[in-house]
């Protein structure tokens, strides 16, 4: 049986790091955590997932890194937090990654790429973070990205380069994109799309290639209104979902309004188009 610990600063300031037990499997931290101890990191060796929410955390320490079985890691609105370790790709075992709401966080290492396992990460509200690093499109088995409100992030065309199963994106709010990487119309199992409040002027030309696409939201002042007349852009409008009994849901607001809504069952077909200025 997995053994879980709900501990203030203090504790783990004391016990946790002196006598922490092998067995420990997750640790959640109620408290404003100021530093995470160094020393409790070779205690910990079997814990699969952390949860440090609102800490004062400035940084980790490059022995964060050693807690190879880490499968889960929660440091949400942790607004002090800059930087995370050189070494934080050595947690290659880490599926879910909420950095959520770390309004001062610059950047991510080098190594973040290594993190191949990586199924969820959650970015949303770095306000201060302003690139993604070279090797972020090798995370291969990533679904669900959230970079909602990086207001300040930029991207290019290598941030997707092995990225193909991604689920979920949320680009809202980032509004230094108005281009999307090309390779963002290549996620087949792509379901959910979010794009508004961007410097967004056009899609990417092979749009419709996005065939599981069931959610879609758009709003740009930027957008070229022409592109709804591209034959690929009006394929992808008018491609119904392949799933039965579902509802498939675009949601585009520019300089004009465009509500495209088709609702599939297994009696009816019913098409909603609304364009109003």
């Amino acid at each position: 049986m997995s053994l879980r610990a709900f501990v203030s600063e203090n504790i783990i300031s004391t016990n946790i790091a002196l006598q922490a037990p092998l067995a420990l499997r997750e640790l959640t931290i109620y408290s404003p955590l100021q530093k995470f101890p160094q020393s409790s990191a070779a205690q910990l060796t079997h814990i699969e997932k952390i949860v440090v929410k609102q800490s004062n955390l400035k940084y980790l320490p490059e022995e964060f890194c050693l807690l190879r079985s880490l499968k889960y890691l929660d440091l949400s609105l942790s607004k002090l937090l800059q930087k995370l370790p050189y070494s934080f790709g050595d947690l290659t075992n880490l599926q879910h990654l909420d950095l959520s709401d770390t309004s001062s966080l610059q950047m991510l290492p080098n190594s973040f790429g290594c993190l191949t396992n990586l199924q969820h990460l959650d970015l949303s509200l770095s306000l201060s973070l302003q690139m993604l690093p070279n090797s972020f499109g090798n995370l291969s088995c990533l679904k669900h990205l959230n970079l909602r409100n990086c207001s300040n992030l930029t991207m290019s065309n290598k941030t997707f380069a092995k990225i193909s199963s991604l689920e979920y994106l949320n680009l809202s709010g980032c509004a230094g994109v108005d281009v999307i990487p090309p390779l963002v119309a290549h996620q087949p199992s792509l379901e959910e799309l979010y794009l508004v409040n961007t410097r967004l002027q056009e899609f990417p030309g092979d749009i419709g290639n996005l065939s599981s696409l069931e959610l879609f939201r758009v709003e740009s002042p930027f957008l070229n209104p022409s592109y709804q007349k591209r034959d690929d852009v009006r394929r992808f409008w008018q491609k119904p979902s392949e799933k039965p009994n579902h509802t498939r849901n675009v949601v585009c607001n520019s300089c004009f309004r465009f509500y495209w809504q088709e609702t599939v069952s297994r009696e009816t077909k019913q098409f909603l188009l609304a364009v109003s200025g």
